[in-house]
C-alpha cells in the first residue's frame, strides 16, 4: 500500500519540529547567520528563529514581533499536522480538491 501524502508530510514536519524544539532545548548555539555577520543587519531568516523560539515558550505575539511571516507560516504547518495527524489515524476523511469543471465553449 502506497503511504498518503498526509503521512509523509506529517513525518517530514514532526520530525524537523522535534529536531529544532532539541536543539533550542538543549541550549544549543543557534548557527551563525552570514548575512548579519557580514552586514549587520538581521535577515528574515534570524526573525524566523526567534519567532520560533517565541512560539517553543508559547509567547505568541512575541513570535508576531519577531517575524509576523513565519509565524503564521507555522501556525499554517500547525494546523496541517493537526488535519494530517487526524487524517492518518481515520478520525476524519482526507480531503480532496473538487474535480475542474469542464470547459464551457
Amino acid at each position: 500500500m502506497k503511504p498518503s501524502a498526509e503521512a509523509l508530510w506529517l513525518g517530514v514536519f514532526a520530525g524537523a519540529g522535534a529536531l529544532g524544539a532539541g536543539w533550542l532545548a538543549a541550549g544549543l548555539p543557534l548557527p551563525a547567520c552570514p548575512f548579519h555577520a557580514i552586514t549587520g543587519v538581521p535577515c528574515p531568516g534570524c526573525g524566523s528563529t526567534r519567532a520560533f523560539r517565541s512560539l517553543l515558550a508559547l509567547d505568541v505575539p512575541g513570535a508576531f514581533r519577531a517575524q509576523p511571516l513565519a509565524a503564521a507560516v507555522m501556525a499554517a504547518v500547525a494546523v496541517y499536522c493537526a488535519y494530517a495527524a487526524g487524517a492518518v489515524a481515520g478520525v476524519w476523511g482526507r480531503w480532496r480538491p473538487p474535480p475542474p469543471l469542464p470547459a464551457q465553449w
